[in-house]
């Protein structure tokens, strides 16, 4: 599912060339994108593959990007994990950010999000944390504490 979800991410920015829009449902945020050119329908073959990458775990995600990096959350053992991947496929980092949720529905489902150099995430269990998106490092966490 991850792999999919990758792969289509890659499709989306080869398609809007040179746009640059890096947030939800486009420029305006109305799900209207002011490219020209693009394909009324998919080649009966599909779409070229562009990038498929192993080893970012199991989960339920979006993968997001900043233009530069590729981000995406996935459940690796115990813990949810952080991957960046740059668009040529190759790992920059993995960070482990907290304890995957492995009750009902296991796996990880958060996907990160993203402002200036900063990135936030949510374990499964409800840790927050903020990381440097260049390097992975964590800058602060928050602990959801038991009651």
């Amino acid at each position: 599912m991850k792999r999919l979800w990758l792969v289509i991410l890659c499709v989306v920015f080869v398609s809007v060339s040179n746009a640059q829009i890096y947030q939800f449902r486009g420029p305006n945020r109305d799900g209207k994108f002011p490219e020209s050119n693009l394909l009324k329908e998919w080649p009966e073959s599909g779409p070229e593959l562009l990038l498929e990458f192993e080893g970012i775990g199991e989960g339920y995600s979006s993968v997001i990007s900043n233009g530069k990096y590729i981000y995406a959350s996935g459940k690796i053992g115990s813990k949810d994990r952080l991957t960046c991947i740059d668009f040529e496929g190759k790992q920059l980092w993995q960070v482990a950010y907290g304890k995957s949720w492995d009750q009902s529905y296991p796996n990880t489902r958060s996907t990160p999000t993203i402002e200036e150099n900063r990135i936030y995430i949510v374990s499964g269990v409800g840790e927050l944390v903020c990381l440097n998106a260049e390097t992975g490092d964590i800058n602060w966490e928050k602990i959801k504490l038991k009651k």
